[in-house]
């Protein structure tokens, strides 16, 4: 009978170490997600700042804001630590680049040759797209953090509801 109870203990641990691992391999899986996405918009804002710097109308202050800024985001997505302040790290340099890149957007309306551009509105464009991936991306991460019951590794959001827009 003790024979018994140690096999099925021994069982029961076995399956939970595997739920276990799993867990952590779809969340590992989807912050990979997260910062590939979000390296994709900090090349986007890296090309779009190296073609606005020829235009005599932008900011270019705020210029060098938002490209020192796209490169912290670069560099913070290709570290490989993925911790609670990693995730902390990495949304402060995303929100960083995002006042900095509004800033540096707003500045674009002043110079009607460069918007209307097809090299710019297509790489604005593909910010669009790629802000509407990091956040489906966000969303599905933190979904399953709070499923795996990992809140202190939630990206927090400020809405649920919609990724961030900027009008121009």
């Amino acid at each position: 009978m003790p024979m018994k109870n140690t096999v099925l203990i021994i069982l029961v641990f076995i399956f939970s170490f595997n739920c276990f691992a799993q867990g952590n391999s779809r969340i590992n899986e989807s912050w990979k997600e997260v910062r590939q996405n979000l390296l994709f918009k900090s090349e986007i804002v890296l090309k779009l700042t190296a073609r606005f710097q020829k235009s005599k109308k932008m900011n270019k202050s705020e210029l060098a804001k938002t490209t020192a800024n796209a490169k912290n985001l670069k560099t913070e997505c290709e570290k490989a630590a993925f911790n609670a302040a990693a995730v902390r790290n990495l949304k402060l340099k995303n929100d960083n680049l995002t006042t900095y890149l509004t800033r540096t957007l707003v500045n674009l309306q002043h110079d009607p040759e460069l918007i209307s551009n097809e090299e710019v509105l297509f790489m604005l464009d593909e910010l669009y797209v790629a802000e509407n991936n990091i956040f489906s991306r966000i969303k599905k991460y933190n979904e399953i953090c709070k499923s795996l019951n990992k809140k202190e590794l939630i990206y927090e959001i400020s809405s649920d509801s919609k990724p961030p827009n900027v009008e121009f």
